[in-house]
């Protein structure tokens, strides 16, 4: 799959795939079934704004480094490859969750070709030009599989003999390659149909873990870059938050909900867990100030000394 052409969205120039879901597989068979989190917003937005912010999450690495000792400096460093794995992950999702190939169009079509060769090669074995044994099977049975199976034998009894009959009878070699290639793609939308269900839960999967890893190491970030711009008020335009404009906006007086501490978030209408906002607090710290002036009395310690 081309990923560049997922949902719609391009990745930021320079930005490569290059197999980081692979290279996170231990940690993402590692996140427990509590961790994963509805997903409810863009993710294709989402990894967009991650890559954005990316070189400016960098330079800070130095800041964070010397003011935030106990602050886990890898989730910096693999910030990118957790935003690129749930790229991977999000485009196997849609892949696998894709409409399938339409199945009655092609079977109408596989069945006009099967019907028209056989016709032409039923003709050529009357003649001993082909040998009759090798068609016996065909339209014996009923199904997608047997039909597939009817081309497959009718194009390789001619394409056998074609030395032979190619100038005596109506059929034509690319007649016989179609034909072959119909019974490939007919094998092949009747296999993924018959495997789509497991296919997407795994790629639902995927993407659940790929998402909660992403999720936890952009609010780890977010949550440095705030304690290291709360002066300069200007943390939100460094990692803005990823829920903000999601869906048809907030109504007014609507705010984020508060993070719960008891137990997963749950929707209430669906009882499905739900994404916890990534809105960062600083503990200790008064919330920003709206009127310009500076707040006072930053904590001595880092929101990460029980990290």
């Amino acid at each position: 799959m081309n990923a560049d052409s997922v949902s719609g969205s391009s990745l930021p120039e320079g930005a490569t795939i290059d197999g980081a879901f692979e290279s996170l597989r231990e940690e993402l068979e590692g996140v427990d079934n509590a961790d994963l989190v509805h997903i409810n917003i863009d993710v294709m937005a989402a990894v967009t704004t991650a890559l954005g912010v990316l070189p400016k999450v960098l330079k800070l690495r130095p800041r964070v480094e010397e003011e935030l000792p106990k602050f886990d400096l890898s989730v910096v460093d693999k910030f990118e490859t957790y935003a690129m794995a749930l790229y991977e992950a999000q485009a196997d999702y849609l892949s696998a969750t894709r409409p399938a190939e339409p199945l009655p169009q092609l079977v109408e079509e596989a069945t006009k070709v099967r019907d028209t060769l056989f016709a032409d090669v039923q003709a050529l074995a009357h003649r001993q030009l082909i040998d009759g044994e090798e068609i016996r099977e065909v339209k014996t049975a009923v199904g997608y599989k047997a039909l597939a199976m009817d081309l497959q034998l009718l194009s390789n009894a001619m394409h056998r003999k074609w030395d032979v009959v190619q100038s005596k009878t109506a059929v034509q070699l690319p007649e016989i390659l179609q034909a072959n290639q119909l019974a490939r793609r007919l094998l092949r939308v009747v296999g993924e149909r018959e495997q789509a269900p497991a296919v997407a839960a795994e790629a639902a999967a995927n993407r659940s873990r790929a998402f909660a890893l992403f999720l936890k190491a952009y609010d780890e970030v977010r949550r440095a870059v705030t304690y290291l711009r709360w002066r300069d008020g200007d943390w939100d335009r460094f990692t803005p938050s990823l829920y903000a404009g999601r869906g048809t906006g907030k109504r007014k007086g609507e705010t984020e909900p508060p993070i719960p501490t008891n137990g997963p978030p749950t929707d209430a209408a669906e009882g499905a867990p739900v994404a916890p906002p990534v809105t960062p607090t600083v503990p200790g710290v008064s919330p920003a100030p709206t009127n310009g002036q500076q707040t006072l009395g930053l904590p001595d310690s880092t929101p990460f000394a029980n990290a």
